[in-house]
């Protein structure tokens, strides 16, 4: 999966498993999915989120820090962050695991403790 460009896949119920997940997943349906990265070091290694239905899937491995969620919906999703302790992620346009929209671009601090930015640091 190392760099590949996935745009309106199904992949439903499908599980991802390596040492390096860095691809592009856009438009996809992700539902129920399982993304596994056993590897400890995951800097460069994340996946890029982009407008995906991630409900219910579980991210076994989820860097946190340097990781971007645009336009996704995580209802449910289990294990976002779990993996990496410390960092910044920015978060626009998704809905988060409780259901809460996080419209404005944001850092969000694990565990989850969001602060605004100026959409002009893009």
């Amino acid at each position: 999966m190392c760099g590949a460009h996935l745009s309106y896949v199904n992949l439903q119920g499908a599980i991802l498993e390596g040492d390096d997940l860095s691809a592009h997943f856009i438009c996809c349906d992700m539902r129920n999915s399982e993304l596994i990265c056993p590897d400890v070091d995951y800097r460069g290694k994340a996946p890029k989120l982009i407008c995906s239905d991630l409900r219910r899937a579980k991210l076994r491995w989820f860097e946190w820090c340097g990781s971007k969620f645009i336009g996704n919906n995580f209802q449910g999703a289990e294990g976002i962050g779990a993996g990496s302790g410390e960092g910044f992620a920015f978060i626009h346009n998704t809905t988060w695991i409780g259901g809460s929209f996080v419209g404005d671009p944001t850092w969000g601090l694990q565990p989850l403790n969001f602060r605004d930015i100026d959409p002009r640091d893009f």
